[in-house]
């Protein structure tokens, strides 16, 4: 009797033999790829307006760091009225598609596959991070891309398309964002600008309201967030080693002695800096329980 293959467009092919009585094939009939699992669509909204980098803020020729890129309808929009963008995305469909962008039209400086909780790596890279409508980002991961944001020169914006966000985000906003922004002493700012554009399954451009969240970071808040964001990623480490992670330890730990060093903090300011940052990490931890899990 010949060996049945099974297919299925949904699943990896190591998943396809799992049920019980199945073998597996030597080749697979036809073979999978991994761009077949994500979505083609357009983003809710993509802008077709002439004014854009102003109505959002943005003065010409500014870096962004657009995080959550998905499928980039934004990021080219704001790449082509002048602004030095890079692309990011967890996603590697949403990478390759960028990566094609940037390589037949030139609007990328740089595409990236990254978590957006974990660019930029160093404070002063951008001037903002930027995206539209990073719904599980915001749901998953609360506080590690507002710290980010604050390392930046200016800070964080996101823009919000649909009414029916619009309450939702203002609440979120509220309880979550509004407590770091004082932890930190950044500024939130809510605003709603009309933005021309064509929203999905229309054909027509019109002019919708989009709602823009803005976080504008200082010197005091990007000393902080680099601070913590240090202690986040040296916990973790040690967590995953199943080592000590107790103030004490970490005031001399020696990672964090060189890094402290590099960033021009003086050596008998270290255990109080620490101090401060476990302080505030236990406030964030209230807001995201998964801080250092990740």
């Amino acid at each position: 009797m010949a060996q049945r293959t099974f297919k299925s467009r949904n699943m990896q092919p190591s998943d396809i033999f799992k049920a019980r009585g199945l073998k597996r094939a030597k080749k697979p009939t036809k073979p999978f790829s991994i761009w077949s699992r994500f979505p083609t669509v357009a983003h809710s909204f993509v802008p077709a307006d002439t004014k854009l980098v102003e109505k959002l803020g943005f003065a010409p020729g500014e870096r962004i760091h657009f995080f959550a890129g998905y499928v980039g309808g934004w990021a080219s929009e704001l790449a082509r009225q002048g602004l030095r963008v890079t692309f990011t995305d967890i996603s590697r469909y949403a990478v390759h598609k960028a990566k094609e962008v940037m390589r037949t039209e030139g609007l990328y400086e740089k595409v990236l596959c990254k978590e957006a909780g974990r660019y930029p790596r160093k404070p002063l890279q951008y001037d903002w991070n930027f995206s539209f409508e990073p719904m599980p980002v915001l749901r998953d991961n609360p506080v590690a891309p507002i710290l980010r944001g604050l390392l930046n020169r200016k800070g964080y914006k996101i823009a919000i398309y649909g009414a029916g966000w619009h309450e939702t985000i203002i609440a979120y906003a509220k309880q979550k964002i509004a407590p770091i922004c004082r932890l930190y002493g950044a500024d939130l700012e809510l605003s709603f600008i009309d933005i021309r554009g064509i929203p999905q399954g229309e054909k027509e451009a019109q002019i919708s309201k989009h709602l823009v969240v803005t976080i504008r970071t200082n010197d005091e808040a990007r000393r902080k967030a680099w601070i913590d964001l240090l202690l986040i990623k040296r916990i973790r480490f040690l967590k995953s080693r199943r080592r000590i992670c107790t103030a004490q330890a970490l005031k001399a730990d020696e990672w964090i002695e060189k890094r402290f060093r590099a960033f021009n903090i003086p050596d008998n300011e270290r255990g109080r800096q620490i101090d401060e940052s476990l302080a505030r990490l236990k406030t964030l931890k209230n807001i995201d329980p998964n801080i250092f899990m990740r």
